[in-house]
């Protein structure tokens, strides 16, 4: 029997926003106070680490130059020593492939939320095989996996042996992400006409959201359209100077805007018109469903993620990742067709609220906290 707050480390590969920082962030904000006490450890300091501290959550910054980083599971093991927590929750797989070896010394429960695999398509043959090699290794010595999707469980049962985990969706707040709410002019900020249509990228700027064919699509459709167009390129990465090179010997400085990082997002998507995410692989994207919150019109590549929530022509649209002629002609035609744009906008929203409400999602985790401490009470895995 469990007596007093249930405490619950969460550890993250990095102190940046991003979409399983968002969601390390909306457990700490979410979690019932009363019954949980939360801590955090990152593997690299940032935006995210700063936040948590002004909230007045204790944060560990532990530096890691890769998965299963020997030299710092001495510091780890004191980590979990000092602050003794009753769950351990790890968020990605850097963070699982360092605290896993180390924790199960301390016989702690282990949860594992999979933001999206470390193995994918296209990965060497070699590289792919030591990643879904570290992946069985973890998920199997973890009390409990989570996919936030369906299409990553049936990857994981693919190509994992004896693979097993519980399918808890990425939610969003509808009452943060309103678009009813008021918002400060982004247009003005950025110099961007009142009549001209905003396409918002927002995202990390690395490989993984495929940022090449939507700058490509863009330039292609700023040279057919008869409408004034501007592409919003909200994050940074490790792909930030070459997009911005990219931009600059194309002639696109005036209708493109870098913004960097950015805390504003709601008011960033109520001032746009667009949302577009080409990822080429993802786990369930919580910035899409922060963009059908807020009425926007969502243009993501026909992935199986994406599939869960999307369906093309009645919510948003769906493109191949590597089509940018059938990019450009979905910007076109939903710059072109205002009626047609919020019809899909409406049901957007009606999705988010109907299937993604974060409620949902933090009574999930917290009956799968209470499983793991109380391994007798009633609960049913997905499998």
């Amino acid at each position: 029997m469990h007596f007093g707050k249930t405490h619950i480390l969460h550890a993250i590969r990095q102190g940046k926003i991003g979409g399983g920082e968002t969601y390390v962030l909306q457990l700490v904000e979410r979690l019932d106070g009363s019954r949980y006490e939360q801590s955090v450890l990152s593997f690299t300091d940032g935006p995210l680490v700063d936040r948590l501290r002004e909230m007045g959550v204790k944060c560990w910054v532990i530096p890691a130059y890769g998965a299963f980083d020997m030299h710092i599971w001495p510091k780890l093991s004191r980590c979990i020593r000092d602050n003794n927590p009753d769950v351990i929750h790890v968020h990605g797989s850097l963070a699982a492939s360092n605290l896993v070896p180390v924790a199960k010394s301390f016989s702690i429960p282990i949860l594992y939320t999979i933001h999206g695999w470390s193995f994918h398509a296209d990965q060497h043959p070699f590289h792919f095989y030591l990643r879904k090699k570290a992946e069985q290794w973890i998920t199997r010595r973890t009390t409990l996996n989570i996919n936030v999707s369906y299409a990553d469980q049936q990857l994981g049962k693919r190509y994992l042996k004896n693979f097993f985990s519980r399918v808890i969706h990425n939610a969003v707040d509808i009452n943060l992400f309103n678009p009813d709410h008021y918002y400060p002019d982004i247009r003005a900020e950025f110099q961007i006409p009142q009549d001209a249509i905003i396409i918002a990228f927002i995202a990390r700027l690395t490989k993984q959201k495929n940022p090449d064919v939507l700058l490509k699509a863009f330039e292609r459709l700023l040279s057919i359209s008869s409408s004034p167009m501007y592409l919003l390129i909200v994050g940074d990465g490790e792909l930030r100077q070459k997009m911005s090179d990219w931009v600059f010997h194309h002639r696109l400085n005036q209708f493109v805007r870098f913004t960097g990082y950015r805390q504003d997002i709601p008011a960033l998507l109520a001032g746009s018109d667009i949302y577009c995410l080409p990822s080429l692989w993802e786990g369930l994207p919580i910035g899409l469903l922060e963009a059908m919150a807020m009425k926007k019109l969502v243009i993501a590549s026909d992935i199986p993620p994406h599939r869960e929530i999307i369906i093309h022509e009645k919510n948003g649209l769906l493109f191949h990742h590597s089509n940018e002629s059938q990019l450009t002609d979905l910007f076109l035609k939903a710059s072109s067709n205002k009626e047609w744009r919020v019809a899909l906008q409406e049901s957007a929203r009606e999705t988010i609220t109907e299937k993604y409400s974060i409620y949902q999602m933090i009574q999930q985790i917290e009956e799968i906290y209470e499983y793991i401490i109380s391994p007798t009470s009633t609960f049913v895995f997905t499998r």
